[in-house]
């Protein structure tokens, strides 16, 4: 993929990746749901190592030739996502990144629903794929009740920090949650 414009996307990735991402081992395997038009793949490859794998998830059908036994094309909200899924996926993957866009209808009620509805399949993605010592990052929407959502999970990991990245527009209310080194479940 070549990008001839830097969006607004590859500065947070950028922002992300140098700040909280950035990691000695060569060989990651990588899992992002809302994957996008790869444009998170085509930037951790080339900082990484284009000997990491990376799986990538998401509804809409943005597979590239070469990408094809990595794309799984699946809303993770489908009853089928983690059959699918753990039928790819064998060995657990070092970070897991969920750039989904959450649904906003401006009710802060149905919109923090959405949002727990999200989380809960975090939580078991989490459980069921992500290494000891892994990474999560995923964006949410400051609107969204996310406190009482976080503290058990906070338990499992090392490090949490939520952070407004500084590329991001000053009037937006999109987040990022970093867990990093998740503990021994």
């Amino acid at each position: 993929m070549i990008i001839k414009k830097k969006s607004n996307t590859i500065f947070k990735i950028s922002e992300l990746y140098n700040k909280y991402l950035k990691r000695k081992k060569k060989k990651d395997l990588i899992l992002i749901i809302g994957s996008g038009k790869f444009i998170w793949e085509y930037y951790l490859k080339k900082k990484i190592s284009k000997s990491c794998k990376i799986y990538s998830i998401d509804k809409e059908n943005f597979e590239k030739k070469n990408e094809k036994k990595n794309f799984i094309k699946i809303d993770i909200f489908s009853s089928e996502f983690f059959n699918r899924i753990s039928k790819i996926i064998i060995n657990k993957v070092d970070i897991i990144i969920c750039d989904v866009c959450c649904k906003t209808t401006g009710i802060k009620e149905k919109d923090s629903l959405f949002f727990l509805k999200l989380f809960k399949i975090l939580k078991k993605t989490i459980l069921n794929f992500l290494s000891f010592g892994g990474i999560l990052v995923f964006k949410y929407l400051n609107k969204c009740n996310i406190d009482k959502n976080f503290t058990k999970l906070k338990e499992k990991f090392n490090f949490v920090k939520f952070v407004k990245l500084n590329s991001s527009k000053t009037h937006s209310s999109e987040f990022y949650a970093i867990f990093s080194h998740l503990k021994c479940i």
